[in-house]
Formats: structure tokens, C-alpha cells, sequence
């Protein structure tokens, strides 16, 4: 049971549709878990909060948060809500490490081909400095929010540097993606998380397995295709979503990538092609950005005749892709 005694209720409202595919619902034959941050509402089938991953498939939630540590009854990463096995208790382990030790408990316990998602909340606020074992030697003490953010970044990579070492990519596909950019309050600026110009929306994704060909590619992929490149790695022929399997483009053949890609909230939408941009606010203004030539987005040129054409596919791309 919640401790906060609300049942998380405040985190209500965000569920996907039963109907939707999880990544774990990809290959159901193969074991799953999940470990750390959920963050899409309570269980739509009406059970407790605490059951919400296994609704849509999870065969495990371990070391697990509803939400972000400062919510449901937690108030920072030493003090949060810890959910395993439809069940929730206050924690004051730090949760990165605890988190990153039950995947890798769950992983290690579990045999045959299997499925782990690692959701950490580094680096979200509230912004701290971790442990010092978990920095370099010598690594500056920070002092204001940016470092604070950074030093939570790097002590994000040493512990999946700890799972990977477990996990090894030698016989195991592994994708780890950033969910948004840098937030305004840690250095970000007025055009980074939240938004859709490119310091909110693009972000890492490192890919890797034996069998991927070392390199870096530019070619326009979305989160989506995670979805995708899952089904793919574990021989699913189809998937009902606009994703593309990024099988191709790791192992050295040819790739296209996506013409158009959508990003947004309820403040705003985007159509993002190779190197151009449509962004539209919910007010209905609409703005357009030469990426190539303006990698920053300071220029608006969405009346500017030479851009005409470019403005009006990406808007029949958008309308055609919204709900």
C-alpha cells in the first residue's frame, strides 16, 4: 500500500490503453522486468497502483517508482516509494543503486532469453550530488544546479557501467535512450525540455551487441523504433505502430530512416524532417526552422518564400498525423 496513504492517486490519468503493446507484451514468450521509474498511472484494470506494469505484460516490477522520488509519500532520492511485486514501501536506499541492483538481481536470477528496462530518474530533479564512490577520483564538488545535474549524469553512467558489466553485450542487445533534454532549471535555456526545438527533443541513443557495426549515423530515427527494433531482435514480422527497426542501420546496411518524425505535448507539436522543422503551438502559430543553417533555431522563416514548399509538406504531414 501506498505510504503517502493516497494510492498515488495524483499520478492517475496517464495510462496506456490495455490495447497498446508494451515492450514487454513484444515477444510474450520471454521473460520480463522492469526496474525503476513507471510514471504512466495506476493499473487500468483497477488493481493497485503497485500492479500497473504487470497489466501491460511485465512479469516483474522491481526497485520500482510510480513516479519521480519526490511523489507518492518520497521526497528526494534518498526517500522515496519503492515498488516490488505489487507491493510499495518507503526506501532510503539511494535509488539509483538500488534500482540498478535489482535489474541486475532480477537478471542474473532469471535464465533463458529475457527482456530488462532500466528507468532510472538520473538526472531529474531534485538536483543533488551523488554518492562520492559513485564519481571519479578527484571529480569536482559541484556547486550550483548545472554541475549538480552533470555530476548526477556521470554517476548515471557508472552504475550502467555496473549493469553492463553483468548484462554483457556480447550476446545481449542493448539501447539506451534519453526521454527529453536538459531542463530549464539545470542550464537548459527557454528552449529545451518541454519543447519541441531540439535541445527538448534530441537526444542519445547508443545502441549495442556483437554484431552491431561500430560508427555514428545522423539518419532521422525516433523512440518509436526502439519498438520495432525489439519485435525485429526477438523475430516479431509486424508491430502495430510507425516505427522502423534500426536492424539495418546497426549492422552496416542501407537505412533511410524516417522522412518525417512527430514530437509534442499539449503545448506543442512538431513535423521534424532530415533538417527542417514545423513547430505549432497550441494557440495555432506556427513557426519553421532551417536546421542545416540555423542549428540553433533563432531564425523563424515561415514566411519566407524560398521555405514555401518546404512549409506547407511538413504542415499535410503534420495535420495528417495528429489525432
Amino acid at each position: 500500500m501506498d505510504p503517502s496513504g493516497s494510492s498515488c492517486g495524483s499520478l492517475s490519468g496517464n495510462e496506456p490503453l490495455l490495447a497498446q503493446t508494451s515492450l514487454a507484451e513484444l515477444a510474450p514468450p520471454v521473460r520480463s522486468c522492469l526496474a525503476g521509474k513507471w510514471h504512466l498511472g495506476s493499473d487500468p484494470a483497477g488493481g493497485p497502483f503497485e500492479c500497473a506494469a504487470f497489466a501491460h505484460g511485465y512479469d516483474a516490477w522491481v526497485g520500482g517508482l510510480p513516479g519521480n522520488v519526490a511523489e507518492c509519500g518520497g521526497t528526494d532520492y534518498d526517500l522515496w516509494t519503492r515498488v516490488d511485486a505489487c507491493g510499495s514501501a518507503l526506501s532510503n536506499q539511494y535509488e539509483p543503486e538500488a534500482t540498478s541492483a535489482a535489474l541486475v538481481s532480477w537478471w542474473v536470477g532469471t535464465h533463458g532469453t529475457r527482456l530488462g528496462v532500466l528507468s532510472l530518474n538520473l538526472a531529474h530533479a531534485p538536483f543533488h550530488v551523488p554518492p562520492a564512490h559513485l564519481l571519479p577520483s578527484g571529480f569536482p564538488t559541484p556547486t550550483n544546479q548545472r554541475q549538480r545535474f552533470e555530476a548526477m549524469i556521470v554517476a548515471y553512467d557508472t552504475l550502467l557501467g555496473q549493469v553492463l558489466a553483468v548484462l554483457n553485450p556480447q550476446n545481449t542487445l542493448v539501447i539506451v535512450l534519453g526521454d527529453n533534454g536538459t531542463p530549464p532549471n539545470a542550464g537548459g535555456g527557454p528552449q529545451s525540455k518541454g519543447t519541441v526545438f531540439e535541445r527538448g527533443i534530441h537526444v542519445p541513443m547508443i545502441c549495442a551487441a556483437s554484431w552491431i557495426q561500430p560508427g555514428e549515423s545522423s539518419v532521422l530515427v525516433h523512440a518509436v523504433d526502439v519498438y520495432a527494433t525489439v519485435a525485429d531482435h526477438f523475430g516479431q514480422a509486424a508491430l502495430p505502430t510507425d516505427g522502423l527497426s534500426l536492424r539495418p542501420l546497426l549492422e552496416g546496411r542501407p537505412f533511410a530512416g524516417h522522412d518525417y518524425v512527430l514530437c509534442g505535448n499539449s503545448d506543442e507539436v512538431c513535423a521534424r524532417s532530415a533538417d527542417r522543422k514545423l513547430r505549432r503551438l497550441a494557440s495555432g502559430l506556427e513557426e519553421f526552422y532551417d536546421l542545416a543553417l540555423d542549428p540553433n533555431e533563432n531564425v523563424n522563416r515561415i514566411n519566407a518564400p524560398a521555405y514555401a514548399a518546404d512549409v506547407a509538406a511538413h504542415r499535410a504531414w503534420l495535420d495528417a498525423h495528429l489525432p
